[in-house]
């Protein structure tokens, strides 16, 4: 591997090259095979090129940092696994877990790494309905979706209930409301004028009045 590159020019600066690229390739033929090893930019009769070693020339390394032979380091980064230590470059296993370890108790579903380079099964959510594992690997029954909804005044009122609007959401914070409700019912109405699509048109200068006054 080249490390350094001289480059003496003639001493006009007409006749010198201002960007020297340093250049190499395992496949001289193939013009996309060539790549930049290291630059020199700027005039000068004399150009010494330190060339680094680069990070695609060590395929077998796979952690921590090398001399790049020019004053700085190849970081071929950390290893992947929890239970993993670098040594001299190469990441090894210190303890592999089971899916028996105290930490994983509790745990139903889905996977993990054992630490190293392995995954652990923890296998999947069987119900009679709808499950998900989820986040803490725990499986969740889904609730089926409802196929009505309504909105009850379970204390009554002492007139009628007049209401402006409703509107349901997709998230808990009312932030993404949803019009899949736009076929609408009520218990009744106390005039057309004031009939229930008055509470889902969008608009608060309209509402919906119940049909009956001190409602129980």
């Amino acid at each position: 591997t080249v490390l350094c590159t001289v480059v003496r020019q003639t001493l006009s600066p007409s006749g010198q090259c201002s960007n020297i690229a340093v250049e190499a390739s395992d496949d001289p033929a193939d013009p996309e095979s060539w790549r930049v090893h290291a630059t020199a930019e700027g005039f000068a009769e004399q150009q010494t090129i330190c060339v680094p070693r680069r990070l695609w020339e060590y395929p077998l390394l796979q952690c921590g940092t090398l001399d790049d032979g020019c004053a700085g380091k190849v970081d071929f980064g950390a290893c992947s696994g929890y239970n993993e230590e670098c040594l001299l470059n190469e990441c090894l296993c210190r303890e592999r877990l089971t899916e028996a370890d105290e930490r994983f108790a509790g745990w139903e579903c889905g996977s993990f790494g054992d630490g190293c380079d392995g995954i652990l099964d923890f296998g999947t959510c069987i119900a009679a309905g709808p499950v998900t594992c989820n986040e803490d690997h725990m499986c969740i029954e889904e609730e089926p979706a409802a196929m009505q909804w309504r909105l009850m005044c379970e204390p009554g009122v002492t007139g009628r209930w007049w209401v402006q609007e409703v509107e349901f959401h997709l998230d808990g914070a009312c932030t993404s409301a949803v019009r899949a409700f736009e076929r609408s019912m009520s218990s009744g109405s106390y005039s057309r004028e004031y009939s229930v699509v008055q509470a889902f048109d969008n608009d608060r200068s309209t509402q919906w009045g119940s049909l009956c006054s001190g409602c129980p």
